[in-house]
C-alpha cells in the first residue's frame, strides 16, 4: 500500500491509501485529517509561544504527573542535570532536583525530610501560592503555582535573583544608615514619615 497527504483547496487534508488488490484492481481509502491538523498547528503555535517565554512554564495533571515544559525549564534543569520528561510524576521531579542539589536546603532539614515535605505540598495543594527559592548556584527563582478547575496544577517560575540582590543591598544600607550618629528621616511626597534611623528615635 501507499499513503500520501493530499490538501484541497477547500481546506480539507485527507491521507489518501491505495492498496493494489489480487486481480489487478486498485483500493483507494480517503482519512479526513484536517481536524487533527488543526490541533497540531495550535499545539506547534502554543509551545513556540511558551518557548518564547522569559518565565519557566510547567503544568501538571490532577494525578501530579508532568503533561508540559517550555524551553526554559528545559534549560533550566539541564545545567543542574535534573530530570526533566512528559508523564514523569512529581515525586520523581523532586527526587531528581535533590539528588542534584537544585536547592540550597536549610542547614537544619535533611535532603530526605525536604523531599517528603515537597511531595506532601503537592498532594495537599490548593488555590493559590508564590514561594521564592534559593538555588545552589547563587540564584534565585520565584514560584507561582494554580490548582485550575480541571484539577491541574500550573506552575510559572521567573528568575529574581536581581531583585534578591537589591533586597540585599537595601538591607545593608538600612543597617549603615542605622548605625550613623546623626538623624535620617525619610517622608513621602504628601509629607508622611516613612522612617526615621535609630538616632532620631531615640532623639525624640
Amino acid at each position: 500500500s501507499k499513503s500520501t497527504k493530499v490538501h484541497y483547496k477547500n481546506g480539507k487534508t485527507v491521507i489518501r491509501t491505495e492498496n493494489k488488490l489480487d486481480d489487478g484492481g486498485i483500493l483507494t481509502i480517503l482519512n479526513d485529517v484536517t481536524e487533527l491538523e488543526e490541533k497540531e498547528s495550535q499545539e506547534r503555535l502554543l509551545t513556540e509561544s511558551l518557548d518564547n517565554m522569559s518565565h519557566g512554564i510547567q503544568l501538571w495533571d490532577k494525578d501530579l504527573k508532568l503533561l508540559k515544559y517550555n524551553k526554559y525549564i528545559k534549560e533550566m534543569n539541564e545545567s543542574f542535570g535534573v530530570k526533566t520528561e512528559v508523564g514523569m510524576t512529581w515525586q520523581e521531579s523532586v527526587e531528581s532536583q535533590i539528588e542534584s542539589n537544585f536547592y540550597n536546603i536549610p542547614e537544619n532539614e535533611t535532603k530526605e525530610g525536604w523531599a517528603k515535605k515537597a511531595v506532601k505540598y503537592f498532594k495537599e495543594f490548593q488555590g493559590e501560592n508564590t514561594t521564592t527559592y534559593s538555588l545552589s548556584d547563587g540564584s534565585y527563582t520565584m514560584v507561582s503555582e494554580k490548582k485550575l478547575e480541571n484539577g491541574n496544577i500550573l506552575q510559572i517560575m521567573s528568575d529574581v535573583t536581581f531583585l534578591k540582590k537589591q533586597e540585599k543591598e537595601l538591607k545593608r544600607l538600612q543597617q549603615g544608615i542605622e548605625q550613623v550618629n546623626s538623624g535620617v528621616s525619610f517622608w513621602s511626597n504628601d509629607n508622611k514619615l516613612i522612617y526615621t534611623n535609630k538616632f532620631l528615635r531615640n532623639f525624640t
